[in-house]
């Protein structure tokens, strides 16, 4: 059901056997849940704090873009209409979610053939993704 929380989910849903989680593996996943949610969203945010102190031209232009939309509203609190008028923000985001992902070790498909370092990467090919912090 779409209006169950997680833990309520866990604790109803049978495999197409008619077997339960066990204590144990609802435990496991609820933990799951929480140290990911939280480690992924604690690396992004710092990511982010890291690359608009090294660009302060990007910062100016978010708080700009912040600014206007709270000068567009009546006092009070953001609503979602707010956040989703925030593009250059969420670009920002994007970008540096992009550039070093919180979570590492996936793959990207090449979309065209290209050439890094001397080698050639044909359209299609899936490549690691490794990343190094360097500072322009």
């Amino acid at each position: 059901m779409p209006d169950q929380d997680l833990l309520s989910f866990l604790l109803t849903s049978a495999d197409p056997s008619g077997r339960f989680l066990s204590e144990m593996e609802i435990i496991d996943n609820i933990l799951l849940i929480l140290f990911t949610g939280h480690d992924t969203t604690r690396s992004a945010i710092t990511l982010l704090m890291k690359y608009l102190s090294d660009y302060p031209e990007v910062y100016e232009k978010i708080c700009k873009e912040h600014e206007d939309i709270a000068k567009s509203k009546e006092p009070g609190r953001l609503q979602w209409e707010d956040v989703q008028k925030m593009r250059f923000s969420m670009n920002v985001v994007a970008e540096v979610l992009r550039l070093m992902p919180p979570v590492t070790g996936a793959f990207q498909e090449a979309l065209v053939d290209f050439t890094y370092a001397g080698y050639t990467i044909p359209k299609g090919w899936k490549a690691d993704q490794l990343y190094e912090i360097k500072r322009a």
